[in-house]
């Protein structure tokens, strides 16, 4: 198939877990043997592929998302796709567009459900955004939702939703690559970590993921338990929050924007994520796959979305609590056999739920269903058409 996948960024010239899946993707079904191209935001760094197609984005929030959107679709318009693979909000724009007459895939990577705190702080902004993003799940022909959660609330949320068309395909790790096995540098001797109880969050520093929650468990458990806490990851659109946790918690290891993960969660006696429920979006954190990948056991928030994904594999904590959060590390440390129990069966699942081997055929599978589909409903227009034109004696 001739595949065109549309991201916001693309690495290296972007990265974070739209971008890793997508890259991902887009390597697998090439050694699968599609012809698979790109269209992506130009930020920094010239790719070299020439499959991959950098443009440049206006500035500004929705001044720059539109003009993105515009020029992008000047280029693509002559192509010729049998399936568009839309990613991230500026895909879901160019997804409203009228673009070469191939089935649509839209790719759900944040809920529509916003929480009220964070809707709160720009209406009108948010606002516009909701509209163009439910009306492009409106018009596509196929919806991929990374979790159950995420599909019940997309047709909760958005009125007049065919559920038929969303398929339930979780995100993708590349458990070769994210393995212990893989690790030749040791962060723990690079930072004095030994004999500690390491704590790892990785992600986007943003304040809707819970990380000063983390960051206040540590500091209760600091006097009960040698520990360590490193949060992993770089700010989104500012720096602020990031400069603000820094300073407000100097005992936090923070390692700003890392090009390899892996030697952190190697690092790593358990990975925590602390997210409320959809606060910012979440549906699937990538790292959170990467982290069961690496082998970590997993505490996290007690959110529906922490369930399916790690199948209650977790050590779970009631979100925005502090207390129990740091209760929950504690307990966990002075419970090796648990440790042990919770990392293997993190890596297992990775390995046979989210693996990209067993994921990509299922993203494949789908492209040929909405294919044939599309196909099929053309072919039932025209014999229609065909048949009302003969009984009007237009066709002979």
């Amino acid at each position: 198939m001739k595949i065109l996948l549309v991201a916001p960024k693309f690495p290296p010239d972007g990265t974070g877990g739209v971008e890793n899946v997508v890259k991902m993707l887009c390597n697998e079904l090439r050694l699968d043997g599609h012809s698979v191209s790109v269209v992506t935001r130009f930020h920094r760094t010239h790719i070299k592929d020439p499959q991959v197609h950098q443009v440049r984005g206006g500035t500004g929030e929705f001044g720059g998302y539109s003009q993105w959107a515009i020029r992008a679709w000047r280029e693509l318009r002559g192509g010729d796709y049998d399936i568009i693979h839309f990613n991230g909000f500026e895909g879901q724009i160019l997804s409203l567009f009228p673009l070469l007459g191939a089935p649509r895939v839209v790719h759900i990577h944040n809920s529509v459900t916003r929480e009220d705190a964070w809707y709160a702080q720009d209406f009108i902004r948010h606002n516009m955004g909701q509209q163009i993003v439910t009306n492009s799940f409106r018009h596509a022909g196929l919806i991929i939702s990374p979790t159950s959660v995420a599909k019940r609330d997309l047709v909760e949320s958005v009125s007049g939703i065919n559920a038929d068309k969303i398929r339930v395909i979780p995100n993708m790790v590349d458990t070769r690559y994210y393995s212990r096995r893989a690790v030749r540098s040791s962060v723990r001797e690079t930072l004095g970590l030994d004999g500690k109880f390491v704590i790892l969050y990785f992600g986007k520093i943003k304040r809707t993921k819970g990380i000063e929650d983390i960051c206040r468990a540590y500091e209760m458990l600091r006097d009960k338990l040698d520990s360590a806490l490193i949060i992993g990851g770089a700010p989104t659109a500012t720096d602020k929050f990031a400069r603000y946790l820094s300073e407000r918690y100097p005992g936090v290891i923070f390692t700003g924007r890392v090009e390899d993960p892996r030697p952190f969660y190697a690092a790593a006696d358990a990975f925590c994520i602390y997210t409320t429920g959809f606060a910012g979006g979440e549906v699937f954190p990538v790292a959170l796959a990467e982290a069961m990948s690496m082998g970590l056991p997993i505490v996290c928030s007690d959110n529906p979305i922490f369930r399916e994904v790690t199948c209650g594999n977790a050590v779970f904590a009631p979100p925005e609590d502090p207390g129990a959060l740091a209760r929950a590390f504690l307990e966990l440390s002075r419970d090796p056999s648990r440790l042990q129990e919770l990392a293997e069966e993190s890596r297992a699942l990775a390995e046979s739920s989210y693996d990209i081997k067993k994921v990509a055929p299922q993203v494949v599978e789908a492209y040929e269903s909405l294919v044939g589909l599309e196909r099929g409903g053309r072919t039932q227009l025209l014999a229609k058409a065909q048949e009302e034109s003969r009984q009007i004696g237009t066709v002979p």
